[in-house]
């Protein structure tokens, strides 16, 4: 592709240096990632601009009719209703969907939110009533519980329980009476078990990649031992937010059990999808929920990986008996353990490290 009119840049790096080699004379190029370079505008004799938006009500209106009239069209992955919003929220934190995930709001719970708005809108400028008598709260447990129907993970029910029962005005906290104690929170014993289950993980894919390499599957075994280094990176990252709260990681260490290597790929999928389905989202959620953005983000960095690791275990075991012969390169993030076999992009999909620093592993 030459002599284009216009380049909009969305990577930059670079990508946008090699843009310049398609814009024609007094083209432009706009990037809304950095500032283009002058210079190289200037031998390429075209012109750069950097596009900065800062979303107003007349901008939003104007997409919103362009959106209504199909003047332009938004690729939408999928249509959950609010009551699916936990299903939405796993299928984003995969990184795999190719257009906006939509929340359909039933218009029922959007009346009886109107409805609650307008009481207290009502309770607000009624300063006669207020001076005379407290004003009296209308309890939104209603609409929390619609929202929160077909919520079945335990802790989101327990968070749904805890907003619906909640009194409208909170009480001043009382001392804890004698034989009672504040509630512990449990993201610290969480990293405690990601930890231990991460370095488990790194010494059974080490076994598991000797087996492989036993039973002439080299590219497999390059794939166990890119693992393996990707399991190490999350309990480094694990055990530095431990020492975050002024603990010291304590393994609770298993022996690896090693069968054939269709057997380990068969237990390393089922081993990656616990994680990414159950494990690590409960984790995530616990963590928010608790104020701890260091284990959140631990967390959430190994989810994304563990994601990868099991679509590549399960390439793998699909086609076993064509993965002989030489070890094959696998590359992986030193700073989230993101584990790849085609490390062409400029940087981390998902922590933005750049693509240079990954590790080869093969």
């Amino acid at each position: 592709m030459k002599h284009v009119d216009a380049v909009l840049d969305t990577l930059g790096g670079e990508v946008q240096e090699r843009s310049w080699k398609v814009v024609k004379p007094y083209g432009i190029l706009v990037s809304i990632v950095s500032q283009p370079s002058v210079e190289l505008a200037e031998s390429a004799k075209a012109r750069q601009a950097f596009l900065v938006l800062k979303a107003d009500g007349a901008l939003l209106s104007g997409i919103a009719r362009l959106l209504e009239s199909g003047k332009i069209r938004s690729t939408v992955e999928t249509i959950y209703p609010l009551a699916e919003a936990l299903q939405a929220q796993e299928l984003s934190m995969t990184g795999h969907a190719r257009g906006k995930i939509v929340l359909k709001v039933d218009s029922r719970i959007l009346d009886k939110e109107k409805d609650t708005m307008r009481k207290h809108t009502k309770m607000r400028h009624n300063g006669a009533a207020a001076a005379a008598a407290p004003a009296k709260v209308v309890s939104a447990a209603p609409v929390v519980q619609e929202a929160a129907k077909g919520l079945t993970t335990p802790v989101v029910q327990e968070q749904i329980k805890a907003v619906s029962t909640a009194p409208a005005v909170p009480e001043p906290a009382k001392p804890a009476s004698a034989g009672t104690a504040a509630e512990e929170p449990v993201t610290p014993a969480n990293l405690q078990t990601a930890y231990s289950g991460e370095m488990n993980a790194h010494t059974r894919y080490l076994e598991f990649a000797k087996e492989a390499d036993e039973e002439g599957y080299a590219p497999v075994a390059s794939l166990f031992r890119a693992a393996a280094r990707s399991e190490q990176i999350h309990a480094n990252n694990h055990a530095e937010a431990i020492r975050g709260l002024g603990e010291e990681p304590k393994p609770q260490l298993e022996t690896p059990v090693v069968k054939s290597a269709r057997a380990n790929l068969e237990a390393a999928i089922q081993g990656e999808v616990y994680e990414r389905d159950e494990m690590y989202p409960t984790f995530v959620h616990q963590a928010r929920v608790e104020g701890n953005r260091a284990a959140a983000r631990t967390f959430h960095l190994a989810q994304k990986a563990e994601t990868e690791h099991a679509a590549l275990f399960t390439e793998a075991l699909e086609q076993l008996e064509r993965l002989r012969g030489e070890a094959v390169v696998y590359y992986v993030c030193p700073v989230c353990g993101f584990t790849t076999a085609q490390a062409n992009g400029l940087r981390c999909p998902v922590c933005s490290t750049a693509a240079e620093q990954f590790e080869r592993v093969s």
